[in-house]
């Protein structure tokens, strides 16, 4: 790629594996890909001072994405199971160019399926990042 040159999401990689570890297995039945990061903030309001002191205290992560319900599909039967179970599963979302991503273990909070007579069974997923077994970390 050249400098200027428009980055597609369909070039991207999205990961899946064990809690753990860091994801190595690659699915390729996902679209419409959603990484949110947001923060917590402290706020100083002080006399005689005309701005708010803003400092970040915690990072939030939330990925959302659909994906094809496709018979037999063991990223599907992964986060099915990590949902039913109130389980964990590494996820690795990453641009196609720079191959970066948030690398984490997340905890799956919507599995939503649709089926239309015209489609293919589609599921909604949200997940968010967990730091029990490790932290989740942008490479």
């Amino acid at each position: 790629m050249a400098a200027g040159d428009y980055r597609m999401g369909l070039d991207g990689k999205f990961y899946y594996g064990t809690a753990g570890t860091t994801a190595a297995s690659e699915a390729n039945n996902v679209d419409g890909v959603n990484l949110n990061l947001s923060s917590d903030e402290a706020e100083a309001k002080r006399r005689g001072k005309k701005w708010v002191a803003t400092k970040v205290t915690y990072l939030r992560g939330e990925l959302s994405w659909n994906m094809y319900d496709i018979e037999a599909d063991p990223f599907l039967a992964a986060i099915k199971n990590a949902y039913i179970g109130k389980g964990k599963v590494a996820l690795y979302p990453t641009d196609g160019a720079s191959g970066e991503g948030l690398d984490g273990d997340y905890t799956i909070t919507g599995f939503n399926r649709t089926e239309d007579n015209e489609g293919y069974i589609m599921y909604a997923v949200t997940a968010k990042p967990i730091d029990e077994q490790r932290d989740p970390i942008w490479h």
